[in-house]
């Protein structure tokens, strides 16, 4: 089982301190360790040195009393002699445990820029994250949500809707047996509604509904936009549309902006080739000339279009 140095090696002993750098003299220290005259037979020659009980137990001190410490902190004591630490450097201090954020760390811990505490019982808040509760009162549970708008809120459902039930419409009743019953009304009236006049019309099937000719037909004062052409042209390109664009209002995008949707309007001429169009709008402008009903050369624009629609 491993040995736990909640004690130090000879706390209580005689002792003395190793220095770090070697003495002239051949003596014991952390740099060289036990010299050579250590090693001599002290009963054949003089030079020989004897292992000195208080050194000893001075390196076994400083021993267990370092690792005694990263036994019981996690890590070793910061010690202002220690310095310079390098990064990520773990140390115990001030019942705190530290690391070092920084290279050639020379500071004493402390919460900033040169030391992090490490914590145990770290928070939401220590790392700049909401805790469960700040979150329960920010968001909403995960799920498949109706955009907003696209759906009543509860308030709009109240004042629209009645609650749920079998109810008769309010109104100004008469008298039982007054008034026919629903199976008598059913036998002798067709279903309340908002029928035409009498007349010579289609039969059902023959002519279209409301909702049919809706999704036919465009309404009233209103135009269509129609793409006949795509692609990438510029100044001396031929472009050819799939329609007659004689007569028509065309609309060019513009290619180095089409992320912007801005399109550049054009009336082409009902002739073709006689008369070259030029127009201008802003510091763009476009100028071409018609080599049938449905193509055209670019004479001159500083721009590249890359969509052409027609509006009819």
């Amino acid at each position: 089982m491993t040995k736990i140095f909640k004690v130090p090696f000879a706390e209580q002993g005689n002792r003395v301190s190793i220095p770090d750098e070697a003495p002239s003299d051949g003596a014991v220290s952390y740099a060289q360790g036990y010299g050579e005259a250590y090693g001599r037979d002290q009963n054949e020659d003089p030079t020989a040195r004897d292992i000195e009980r208080e050194k000893m137990n001075g390196i076994f001190h400083d021993i267990t009393g370092a690792v005694g410490e990263i036994q019981t902190f996690g890590a070793a004591q910061w010690s202002a002699e220690a310095p310079p630490y390098p990064l990520r450097t773990l140390v115990y201090h001030k019942q705190k445990l530290w690391q070092s954020r920084i290279e050639n760390n020379k500071e004493e811990p402390k919460a900033g820029n040169a030391w992090v505490e490490l914590k145990a019982d770290m928070t939401a808040d220590d790392v700049g994250a909401y805790s469960k509760k700040e979150s329960d009162a920010r968001f909403q549970v995960k799920g498949n949500y109706a955009l907003k708008g696209e759906s009543y809120t509860k308030p709009e459902s109240d004042s629209k809707y009645q609650p749920q039930g079998n109810y008769q419409p309010a109104g100004n009743y008469a008298i039982r047996g007054e008034s026919y019953t629903k199976g008598e009304s059913d036998g002798r009236y067709q279903s309340r509604g908002n029928y035409q006049p009498a007349g010579n019309y289609a039969l059902r099937g023959e002519s279209y509904t409301k909702r049919e000719s809706n999704e036919r037909y465009m309404q009233k004062s209103r135009t269509m936009e129609t793409v006949i052409w795509t692609g990438w042209a510029g100044e001396g390109d031929n472009v050819y549309c799939n329609r007659n664009v004689l007569g028509k209002l065309l609309y060019f995008r513009f290619g180095e902006w089409s992320q912007k949707g801005w399109h550049f309007p054009v009336l082409i001429p009902a002739l073709t080739g006689v008369i070259p169009v030029y127009t201008l709008m802003g510091n763009n402008w476009l100028a071409l000339r018609l080599t049938s009903s449905s193509s055209f050369n670019i004479l001159a624009s500083p721009m590249h279009w890359d969509q052409i629609l027609i509006s009819e």
